[in-house]
């Protein structure tokens, strides 16, 4: 028996045993999400508002926080929704009947 048979080598995230190793997942880039992107500038916005009305540089009325916060997470909503709309559509129009698989390799039992 060879050595590498007597203590296989085990490798986090594949499987132990006979059969093909798992691929990992390729690295690629995350998805574009402008809804949480105009919610991070919003809270930052405020942040530095207030920070600024702290450190006295301006000053912010008290009354001026909860609308502005209100009014930039109604657009974020409203950027993550289209988003999702522009996604939804790109998802639709990738898998047209031409790029189908044929049905013998999709699991269909209507073959001839």
């Amino acid at each position: 028996m060879r050595r590498s048979e007597a203590h296989p080598q085990t490798h986090p995230g594949t499987r132990t045993g006979t059969g093909p190793r798992r691929r990992r997942p390729s690295r690629s880039r995350h998805e574009f999400e402008p809804g949480k992107l105009v919610t991070g500038l919003v809270l930052l916005g405020t942040a530095v508002a207030y920070a600024g009305d702290a450190g006295g540089l301006w000053h912010v009325p008290s009354y001026v926080a909860l609308p502005a916060l209100c009014l930039g997470l109604l657009v974020a909503g409203t950027a993550g929704w289209v988003a999702y709309g522009v996604r939804r559509r790109a998802a639709r129009a990738a898998s047209t009947e031409k790029n189908a698989a044929p049905p013998s390799t999709s699991g269909s039992q209507a073959t001839r």
